[in-house]
């Protein structure tokens, strides 16, 4: 069953401060925000991970948090896709840094890819929002997907089956198998 409390509630706490955020210099952003006993911590709040969260929530989120974040989203957009683009940029070194060591020791790192691919899942909601990415780090990730379909057994969708509505495959071709 999805966490849809967590991820509501980390939605919730990001939006009174998108603004803020978007027009800083800062890529991640604490928003002091503790999560219940017993759950995993959150994650320093990002772009990726508002746009991951929002996908994941889908309808099941606060409407009126979701018009809030698209209503900034709208209204401060060049600041939006520069954050994007800057995050893209971050991430995909990050993303790279895993594919190489995956290669390098698939063993001692495959148990891994299920939580890495959030990398992954968040490179392909950013660069929708990114201002135009450079060559460069497009070719980079391509690369990095020829290199994982090589790699990746086809299976079921890897994360919990409630989010996998969410995420077609076609689209989301990396959330489908495993290394």
């Amino acid at each position: 069953m999805p966490d849809f409390d967590y991820e509501r509630t980390f939605l919730e706490a990001a939006a009174p401060e998108l603004k803020r955020y978007l027009l800083s210099d800062e890529v991640y952003w604490n928003l002091g925000l503790r999560a219940p006993a017993g759950t995993r911590p959150y994650p320093q709040f990002s772009l990726g991970w508002l746009l991951l969260f929002r996908r994941r929530v889908g309808s099941e989120a606060n409407e009126e948090v979701l018009t809030q974040i698209e209503e900034i989203e709208k209204k401060w957009k060049s600041a939006w896709a520069r954050k994007a683009a800057r995050e893209f940029e971050q991430r995909l070194k990050l993303w790279i840094q895993f594919m190489n060591e995956i290669r390098e020791s698939p063993e001692m790192n495959r148990d891994r890819y299920a939580y890495e691919v959030q990398r992954r899942t968040m490179l392909e909601l950013l660069a929708d929002d990114a201002d135009e990415l450079p060559d460069e780090q497009v070719k980079l990730l391509r690369a990095m997907d020829s290199a994982l379909r090589g790699m990746l057994k086809t299976s079921g969708f890897i994360e919990d089956e409630g989010y996998a509505g969410r995420f077609p495959k076609e689209r989301f071709w990396f959330l489908y198998g495993r290394t």
